[in-house]
């Protein structure tokens, strides 16, 4: 049962970042072999018989996904690979700060429906660490998170000016950058799309839970 819930978080994860990397690869003309890369990994995760092997795939499958993100973004707000104790430049930190607002939100979500959220599957247990929660983020990491940073970057409605770096290292937002964030979050998770178990459009906050 753990194996096969964690193939589907893989897979799930896999198909979203799939379904951006496509919009972005149209969208600025990059080379395209990341979607049979992406295609390849989920056929791998199906075939996974353990899950180290489908952390591996995911791992791997992670930085093919991030190139394309990285070459989806102007000169100026691209970073170099992917950073996150701390962040080490601005988009960096808009994604570890975005996972950690999604976390939060599927955390409730699995509290909401009854579940235990430290009884993980495809993140290992760990005390003090909802792996639950944080297996379900996996899914929305793409169509949530990535697309509200692209979103943001690319209209420039988050530029250099709106980072501060503290002490050489970790970047963070500027109060007006923050709210200009959260405010898109926000509406992110507001946005509706036709559910196909409830038969009708549902809010992703909604779909969360």
């Amino acid at each position: 049962f753990c194996l096969e819930l964690a193939r589907e978080v893989v897979c799930g994860k896999l198909r979203n970042s799939r379904t951006l990397a496509r919009r972005l690869i149209r969208a600025h003309t990059i080379d395209p072999a990341a979607l049979d890369k992406l295609d390849a990994g989920i056929a791998a995760a199906l075939a996974a018989r353990d899950i180290a092997t489908l952390r591996g795939i995911e791992g791997s499958l992670a930085k093919v996904y991030f190139a394309v993100l990285r070459a989806a973004l102007p000169a100026e707000m691209t970073f170099e690979r992917r950073t996150r104790r701390p962040p080490t430049d601005p988009v960096n930190a808009l994604l570890s700060f975005g996972y950690t607002l999604l976390a939060a939100n599927l955390l409730a979500a699995v509290e909401i429906a009854g579940l235990d959220p430290y009884d993980g599957f495809f993140h290992a247990d760990k005390y003090g660490r909802p792996a639950l929660a944080l297996d379900l983020v996996e899914e929305f990491r793409p169509i949530i998170v990535d697309s509200v940073v692209l979103t943001l970057v690319n209209n420039r409605r988050l530029a250099p000016q709106h980072f501060f770096q503290e002490e050489g290292r970790c970047v963070w937002l500027t109060q007006r950058g923050l709210r200009r964030f959260l405010r898109a979050y926000s509406t992110r998770l507001q946005t509706e799309i036709y559910h196909p178990d409830a038969g009708r459009p549902l809010s992703y906050h909604k779909i969360f839970e």
